[in-house]
């Protein structure tokens, strides 16, 4: 059986100030503080923050971030942006491991970790697909003149997420609704996201 959860993101200036994870069952909220280009002291060290730091050369954006639990360093990571590409790099202090990551997009196509993401003509869907050719997923996209949202399905359940236009801010609210049919094959992910697999 799946959790309902939903997830709110704000911003501040175009940049990320704070979001607020939601599980509807446990009645659980959970916030993370985004502080950018910030001293250290500005932590408070009583929940879950982020110290960022963007700096910009030519063409090129360069984002770091530091990711503090109750004042401990958990992770750290690098994001160069251009005008084709995102290139990601996480470094886990909890598990020491390192992960990298690459997206590159060019008109209506995205490529990443080998799976191509190309517009469906309607301009309201979105098909990945992968290397052998196969649809892997469908994400359906929905707009009017105050919000948008994306509808992004998974195994186990669909993400919503919902984008909401004010004066000085932009709103995003993400929504996990559990499948309703229970799958044969579940799969275990480490905080990074990646595939585990359990010997039985």
């Amino acid at each position: 059986m799946g959790t309902e959860g939903s997830a709110k993101y704000t911003y501040v200036d175009g940049k990320l100030d704070n979001s607020l994870s939601i599980i509807h069952q446990d009645n659980l909220t959970v916030e993370h503080k985004y502080y950018w280009n910030q001293d250290p002291s500005k932590l408070t060290k009583t929940g879950y923050e982020y110290l960022m730091r963007d700096s910009s050369s030519a063409d090129t954006t360069y984002i770091f971030e530091d990711f503090y639990g109750f004042g401990t360093l958990g992770h750290q990571r690098s994001i160069k942006l251009t005008a084709n590409s995102i290139h990601v790099v996480t470094k886990s202090l909890d598990f020491a491991m390192t992960d990298s990551s690459e997206i590159f997009y060019t008109g209506d196509s995205i490529v990443t970790s080998g799976n191509l993401y190309i517009s469906d003509s309607s301009d309201a869907l979105c098909h990945e697909i992968s290397t052998k050719g196969d649809t892997v997923s469908t994400i359906k996209f929905a707009s009017n003149e105050n919000n948008y949202t994306l509808a992004v399905p998974s195994d186990e359940f669909t993400a919503l997420y919902y984008f909401t236009y004010t004066k000085q801010e932009t709103t995003a609210i993400r929504k996990k609704e559990p499948r309703t049919s229970i799958l044969p094959k579940k799969r275990s992910f480490d905080l990074l996201g990646r595939t585990v697999n359990k010997k039985h």
